[in-house]
Order: C-alpha cells, then sequence, then structure tokens
C-alpha cells in the first residue's frame, strides 16, 4: 500500500485502498450475482466504481474441455457397443456348439 499511496497520490488528495478489485468464480453466471450482490452493497452504492464480468479465462478452458468430454462420451459409447457386439458373438457361438453337440438327455429318453 505505501508503494501505491507513492505512486498514485495527488497533491492533497489521499489514496486510501486499491484501484481495482479481482474477484475469481467457478462460472459466469456465479460472477454475475456476485457483481450484483457487490453492486448493492452500502459501501458501493452511490460511488463512481466501474464493473466488468471478463469470461475469457472461462471461455477459453471451456470450449476444449467440452470437446474433450463429447469426445470421451463417443469413446464409452463406442467402447459399450463394441463389447456388447463381442459379448453376443460368443453367445451366439457358444450355442451354436451346444446345438451340434451328442444330445445325452434326448437320446436317453427316447422309446
Amino acid at each position: 500500500m505505501e508503494g501505491l499511496k507513492k505512486f498514485y497520490s495527488r497533491g492533497n488528495e489521499k489514496l486510501e485502498g486499491y484501484d481495482n478489485l479481482d474477484i475469481y468464480t467457478h462460472s459466469p453466471e456465479e460472477a454475475k450475482e456476485l457483481m450484483e450482490t457487490i453492486k448493492d452493497l452500502p459501501e458501493v452504492k452511490g460511488k463512481t466504481f466501474t464493473f466488468d464480468v471478463n469470461t475469457e479465462d472461462f471461455d477459453m478452458v471451456s470450449t476444449p474441455l467440452s470437446s474433450f468430454g463429447s469426445m470421451v462420451d463417443t469413446a464409452v459409447l463406442t467402447i459399450t457397443v463394441i463389447g456388447m457386439l463381442i459379448i453376443v458373438l460368443f453367445l451366439v457361438l457358444w450355442t451354436r456348439s451346444r446345438k451340434k453337440g451328442n444330445c445325452y438327455f434326448t437320446c436317453s429318453w427316447s422309446k
């Protein structure tokens, strides 16, 4: 604060506090909600503050993550379908091999 006062104070004018405030949230909606809450604070109302919601970093990170998420969903779906097809193939081969084998029960019950 001493350095800030030294470089930015003008004449008799005292510099108190900070010149800006950065707040990080988990989502842009949460940032807008928080900004409205800050605007309604009694210490802030009526003062000349500039409020800005910057979502550049969030957009830059969320776009690749959402495309990666859809790629993972597609991979899981593909692996599931291939796994189901392999299981069906094994079951079909297993039932066909049982039909071609010797028939012990049917033969023993014949008259």
